[in-house]
C-alpha cells in the first residue's frame, strides 16, 4: 500500500512541475510578444521629426526617398516601418541617389528625433553633347550624377563631347 501512495504522490509532483513549466513558457512567450509589440508597433519608438542638414542642391523629399528605401530594406525596418526609431541605422550610410556621397544619421532617443547630415557630390563641371541637347553634372573624378541645364559663358566649366553616341548613359 505504501508503494502505491508514493507513486501517486510522485505523479502529482510531476504533473505540478509540468504545469509550472508550461505556465513559465506561456509567460515567456507573452513577454516576448509584448516586447516585440512595444518595439515595432507602439508609439514609444515613433519618430517625431526628421531633420535634414547640409543639403545645398537636393530637396528634402529627394533625400527622404533614398532613406526610405534604405530603412525599409533592413530586416526590422520592413516590419516596424519608416517612422520607427529602431528601424533606422546609425552612422554613415550609402543611399541610392547618385548625387549623394553618403549620409550620416544620428538619433536623439529621448526627443525621438533623427538628424540626417548629407554629403552631396561637388558640382565640378557640366558635360554636354556636341549639340548641347543633353547636359549632366560631373564631379572631379568624372562621375555623372545629375541632369544639368544648358549653359553659356565661362562661369561653369562645360565640356562639349562630339562623340556622345559611343557612350552608354542608360545607367544614369
Amino acid at each position: 500500500m505504501e508503494i502505491y501512495s508514493d507513486r501517486k504522490k510522485a505523479q502529482k509532483r510531476k504533473r505540478a512541475s509540468r504545469i509550472k513549466l508550461y505556465f513559465l513558457f506561456l509567460l515567456l512567450a507573452l513577454l516576448l510578444v509584448g516586447i516585440f509589440y512595444l518595439a515595432a508597433y507602439s508609439s514609444v519608438f515613433k519618430i517625431k521629426d526628421i531633420i535634414i542638414e547640409n543639403n545645398k542642391f537636393l530637396k528634402n523629399d529627394e533625400i527622404l526617398i533614398g532613406l526610405r528605401q534604405k530603412v525599409l530594406s533592413a530586416p526590422f525596418g520592413g516590419q516596424a516601418g519608416f517612422e520607427n526609431l529602431l528601424a533606422w541605422p546609425s552612422g554613415h550610410v550609402k543611399i541610392s541617389n547618385p548625387a549623394i556621397l553618403d549620409v550620416n544619421i544620428k538619433k536623439e532617443w529621448f526627443k525621438r528625433i533623427i538628424k540626417v547630415e548629407v554629403n552631396e557630390r561637388e558640382r565640378f563641371a557640366i558635360w554636354c553633347t556636341f549639340q548641347a541637347k543633353n547636359c549632366y553634372w560631373i564631379d572631379k573624378q568624372g562621375y555623372v550624377f545629375a541632369d544639368a541645364p544648358v549653359t553659356e559663358g565661362s562661369l561653369v566649366f562645360t565640356i562639349l563631347d562630339p562623340e556622345w553616341r559611343r557612350i552608354d548613359l542608360s545607367v544614369i
